[in-house]
C-alpha cells in the first residue's frame, strides 16, 4: 500500500514592484526594474524575503528589428528553518543572476532572423548558457 504524505502550508506573500522606463526620442529605451517579496508560511513558521533588480535595454533598428540585453540579480533570504521549495517561487536561498540578450531583424520581406542567448545562475550549481538562433523564410 503506497501512502503518500501530503505537506501542508499557509502562506502570506507580499510584494512591490517599482519601474522607470526612458524612452528619448532616438531609437534607445533604457528600464530599470526593482521587486521586494516577502512571504510568510503559517505552518512552518519560514519567512523568506526575495530582492530583484533587473536593468535592461532596448535599441530598435528603424523597420527592421530590435536589440534587447538584460539582467537580473537577486537574492533570496530566510529565516525561521529552511526554506520550502513551495517558497519564493521555488528558489534557492542565496544570490542568482539571469542575463539575456535577444534580436530580431528582417532582412526582406521574405526572410527574418531571430537570435536569443540566455544564461542563469543559481546557488550551488553551474553557471547555465542556452543560445537559440533561426532564420525564417516565408515564402
Amino acid at each position: 500500500v503506497y501512502k503518500r504524505q501530503v505537506e501542508s502550508y499557509d502562506v502570506d506573500e507580499r510584494s512591490v514592484l517599482a519601474e522607470v522606463t526612458h524612452r528619448g526620442a532616438g531609437a534607445l529605451e533604457l528600464r530599470l526594474t526593482g521587486v521586494y517579496g516577502t512571504e510568510d508560511d503559517a505552518e512552518s513558521g519560514v519567512t523568506a524575503d526575495v530582492w530583484q533588480v533587473t536593468p535592461a535595454a532596448t535599441y530598435r533598428f528603424k523597420g527592421r528589428g530590435s536589440l534587447s540585453a538584460s539582467v537580473t540579480r537577486l537574492n533570496v533570504s530566510a529565516a525561521g528553518g529552511t526554506l520550502p521549495r513551495y517558497m519564493a517561487e521555488g528558489r534557492l536561498e542565496g544570490d542568482a543572476a539571469d542575463w539575456r540578450v535577444s534580436a530580431d531583424y528582417r532582412f526582406n520581406r521574405y526572410i527574418t532572423g531571430n537570435l536569443s542567448y540566455t544564461g542563469e545562475r543559481r546557488p550551488g550549481s553551474d553557471d547555465r548558457h542556452t543560445l537559440d538562433m533561426r532564420v525564417n523564410a516565408f515564402f
